[in-house]
C-alpha cells in the first residue's frame, strides 16, 4: 500500500468538451516540449557538445504551444522584455532551462486546478506565460540562436505538415 492518499477529487469541468480537451493538449504539449528542451540542454552540459539543430526545433515547439495557449485564453502577454539572463555562448544555459521547466510546470498546475475546480486564475496564468516567453528568449540568446530563426523554422515545419495533412502523430518525419 502507498503511504499517501490516492483519493481522486472529481473534476468540476467535463473532460468531454472539445475546448477543454484542446486546452489540455496545448498545456501538455508545452510541458512535453519544455522537457525536450531540458533534454537537449542536459546533454550539452554533460558532453559540452551543443546540438543547435535539436535545440532550435525544440525551442520552436515550445513557442508554438505557448502562442496557442496565449491565443486560446485571450491573454495579452507582454513580449517586449529583454532576456533576463546573460550567458557566454559556449556555456550550457542550465539555469534558464530549469526556469523554463518551472514556468511550464506552473502552467500545468494551473490547468489541473482549472479542470479540478472549474476556475482559472488568469493572473497567475498570464504571469507564468510571460515567464515561459521571457525564458524562451533567454534560451535562444544564450544558445546563440536568433529567436526569429527559431520562429521561422517552426512556422515552416507547421505549414509543411499542414500542407501534407500530417499534423497528427509524432516525430519529425511526418
Amino acid at each position: 500500500a502507498l503511504p499517501i492518499s490516492t483519493r481522486w477529487v472529481e473534476p468540476q469541468l467535463s473532460l468531454q468538451t472539445p475546448r477543454l480537451n484542446h486546452h489540455l493538449v496545448m498545456g501538455l504539449g508545452l510541458v512535453g516540449e519544455t522537457a525536450e528542451v531540458a533534454d537537449v540542454i542536459e546533454a550539452w552540459a554533460r558532453t559540452d557538445e551543443r546540438d543547435e539543430h535539436s535545440l532550435l526545433k525544440e525551442l520552436g515547439d515550445v513557442i508554438y504551444y505557448w502562442a496557442r495557449l496565449s491565443q486560446e485564453f485571450g491573454l495579452a502577454v507582454r513580449t517586449e522584455a529583454a532576456p533576463s539572463f546573460v550567458f557566454l555562448q559556449d556555456e550550457a544555459p542550465v539555469l534558464p532551462a530549469l526556469r523554463l521547466v518551472k514556468a511550464s510546470g506552473q502552467i500545468a498546475e494551473l490547468l489541473k486546478k482549472y479542470v479540478r475546480d472549474g476556475a482559472l486564475d488568469r493572473e497567475k496564468l498570464q504571469a507564468a506565460m510571460f515567464s515561459v516567453h521571457d525564458t524562451w528568449r533567454t534560451l535562444c540568446s544564450a544558445s546563440g540562436l536568433s529567436w526569429q530563426d527559431v520562429l521561422n523554422a517552426n512556422q515552416a515545419k507547421v505549414e509543411g505538415r499542414a500542407a501534407r495533412g500530417t499534423t497528427r502523430g509524432s516525430g519529425d518525419n511526418r
